[in-house]
């Protein structure tokens, strides 16, 4: 199997794994102290790339599928350890970046 198979999962689970800690900056509760910590800012930077990367690869109804599949699956993927998902979710950045982006090699 090629890898541009399976670009778009890693673009998706990218997305799942950052999407909490990216969406815990916007918390009305939560102090501008944890806006400005290293995690958040990583993962505002994944997310946001990722979700620019699903829209510049491919087609609109194709890119709404993988960020809408993201967004779906962060919400399942609240409760896991934020420092392990966000580096996870750079490692497959990277991985889609190296591998699977057109134009990128």
């Amino acid at each position: 199997m090629q890898i541009h198979a399976i670009a778009p999962v890693l673009l998706i689970i990218s997305i799942a794994l950052s999407w909490n800690c990216f969406i815990a900056i916007f918390d009305g509760a939560a102090s501008v102290a944890n806006a400005t910590r290293p995690l958040p800012m990583l993962a505002s930077a994944v997310c946001i790339t990722s979700l620019g990367l699903a829209f510049s690869g491919g087609t609109w109804p194709v890119s709404m599928l993988v960020v809408a599949t993201g967004l779906l699956l962060g919400r399942f993927a609240q409760g896991t350890n934020m420092p392990l998902a966000v580096s996870l979710s750079a490692a497959l950045l990277l991985a889609y970046l190296r591998y699977g982006a057109p134009g990128f090699q």
